[in-house]
């Protein structure tokens, strides 16, 4: 994403953005076939619905801070050399040789939500940031843990997702794309060219 503009990444979050919402909308509405168990079609929807959320806020995240990293905005000056490089979502580390080396970092979906808000804003010179003291981010926590539980299972019981569970993921959703859009706004206003 490096050789994209600024207007093209500010464009590619509007329409990711648009097409995760959409997933959440439909998942629930979807039909049961005859003939498939409803609890077994019910429980997956459910996991299916964690995992598009969390797909969407980690992508989210990372378009986030791929604006932040756009030339335009000269992101050197801005940030540290760790910044960029968690930015980058790179790694550093020196192999048996003694060589210096990349990998893509390691970091934890919370940490890198709240990240990738404060640099966006500081990038995008906005006041808006990610209220961590509301309900909301609980819900988000809450349903981390889920996504969790239910992409690396120990036992049966793991993949198992109450209406009420589903209904804290989706709370959390709602809060996230509630103070995601102002944030994009605000920002779009403030960095992109009028016409």
């Amino acid at each position: 994403m490096s050789e994209l503009t600024l207007i093209e990444r500010a464009k590619a979050i509007l329409d990711i953005l648009d097409a995760y919402t959409q997933d959440v909308k439909i998942f629930p509405r979807l039909i049961v076939p005859s003939g498939i168990d409803r609890e077994a079609m019910k429980q997956f929807a459910h996991r299916a619905i964690v995992r598009t959320v969390y797909s969407h806020i980690e992508a989210m995240a990372y378009l986030m801070k791929q604006v932040s990293l756009a030339p335009e905005l000269s992101p050197e000056d801005l940030f540290s050399s760790a910044e960029l490089a968690l930015l980058r979502e790179d790694e550093y580390f020196l192999d048996g040789n003694g060589k210096a080396q990349r990998r893509s970092a390691r970091i934890s979906t919370l940490n890198n939500l709240r990240f990738s808000f404060d640099t966006f804003a500081r990038a995008t010179k906005i006041t808006s940031r990610l209220p961590v003291h509301e309900h909301g981010w609980q819900f988000i926590k809450e349903g981390n843990d889920i996504r969790d539980r239910i992409t690396h299972p120990k036992q049966p019981s793991d993949l198992f997702i109450s209406d009420e569970q589903l209904g804290r993921v989706l709370d959390g959703h709602t809060w996230f794309i509630n103070n995601l859009v102002p944030c994009l706004v605000e920002a779009f206003h403030s960095i992109l060219p009028k016409p």
